[in-house]
């Protein structure tokens, strides 16, 4: 090993204080890239004499504890400089670039990470997806990672591969992080369209209601799979691939997290979908107040069309909004549900325009909007 990587790793791996590690590795930077370099390689050297090596085949039991730890200690290196790559501040942007742009050369290294995610005989996970999840939140490495690595691997394989890795029970564990790192994939929108034509939006939310544990694991779960789905409903051109009147399974499952067991009248109660018919006295909602939010910006996000909007009033969820409005203590989100059911209970004439978000602000509007949000009078 060169003197002056066993002195930055000494360096890197000593400090605990994160802050500390983050500012020296900043300071380091045009160190650290040929650092990163050598640490990707030698990660899949490793790997490959492993695999390869006849001799190390014979003696695998003494040498595949070293061989492990050495990789292990490796990632965790590489994970530590990643979280320096982060930072979306502007002050960071040339360190990011320049430790992104070295692992973006590193192929090998990357299929490296992918096969771990995608392997369905593999569980120690969270190294390789908290290395990608930091990476992946620059857009910049998210094309060069579906472009050079997950569409030859192809991409159709690589979103198999990786619902059944997230729905198998032994990587429970790593679900966050790979929600995490599926959403910054989605970035993409060549991820975005995968993942709504292959129905992978309804089975997160299958795994969000089999989560619902007031621990921070099952919290942070939760709220990762809601801003996924939140994300991909922003785009209004999916709407009519996501949700029909046919088929408003995604609809309603964003729908049963805020809905109670109230009482409803005959009559509004059998104009619901019958998943959200008849639900139990003591049905709890969503305790999260923060995932409550996204929840209701999800559902907001289907009003921007006419479409969504008749699809949306044809389900009758309105009366579980109403209800749930009633149950709702924060003011801020009772503010953020009363714009989404205000919405809802217009009719198309009053809301003249099919897609709100092509609607056009006239000038004099926007300088004053403008100026409200600079707090000028």
């Amino acid at each position: 090993m060169n003197s002056t990587f066993e002195v930055l790793i000494k360096a890197i791996m000593a400090n605990d204080d994160l802050e500390k590690r983050e500012k020296f590795i900043r300071r380091n930077s045009a160190k650290i890239v040929p650092l990163v370099h050598w640490l990707c390689k030698t990660i899949c050297s490793l790997e490959t004499n492993d695999c390869n090596d006849p001799e190390r085949k014979k003696s695998h039991n003494e040498d595949e504890s070293n061989s492990n730890d050495l990789i292990r200690f490796s990632l965790d290196c590489v994970l530590i400089i990643s979280s320096a790559a982060a930072s979306t501040m502007d002050s960071d942007k040339q360190t990011s670039e320049q430790i992104s742009q070295a692992v973006m050369s590193e192929t090998d290294f990357l299929h490296h990470l992918n096969d771990h995610i995608t392997n369905e005989q593999i569980t120690d996970l969270d190294r390789h997806l908290g290395i990608l999840v930091n990476f992946t939140r620059h857009i910049s490495f998210v094309q060069s990672l579906v472009t050079n690595v997950l569409n030859p691997f192809p991409l159709d394989k690589f979103i198999s591969g990786f619902q059944t890795k997230f729905q198998s029970k032994e990587c429970q564990k790593s679900r966050p992080l790979m929600v995490a790192y599926l959403n910054n994939l989605c970035q993409c929108e060549e991820i975005r369209n995968r993942l709504i034509d292959g129905k992978v939006l309804h089975s997160l939310m299958i795994i969000y209601d089999y989560h619902q544990e007031d621990t921070n694991d099952h919290i942070e779960l939760r709220l990762s799979i809601i801003e996924l789905i939140r994300n991909c409903c922003i785009d209004y051109r999916y709407h009519e691939r996501i949700i029909s009147e046919e088929d408003p399974e995604l609809l309603v499952r964003l729908v049963m997290p805020l809905a109670g067991g109230e009482v409803l009248t005959d009559e509004e109660m059998e104009s619901l979908p019958l998943d959200l018919q008849y639900l139990p006295d003591d049905k709890q909602r969503e305790l999260n107040a923060d995932i409550r939010r996204l929840l209701i910006e999800a559902i907001h996000q289907f009003c921007s069309t006419k479409y969504g909007r008749e699809i949306i009033r044809s389900t009758n969820i309105y009366y579980h909004l109403r209800e749930y409005y009633r149950w709702e203590q924060r003011e801020d989100l009772r503010e953020v549900l009363m714009r989404l059911i205000d919405v809802i209970i217009k009719k198309e004439d009053e809301i003249n325009v099919d897609n709100l978000r092509e609607l056009e602000i006239p000038d004099d509007l926007m300088e004053k909007f403008e100026r409200l949000d600079h707090g000028d009078q």
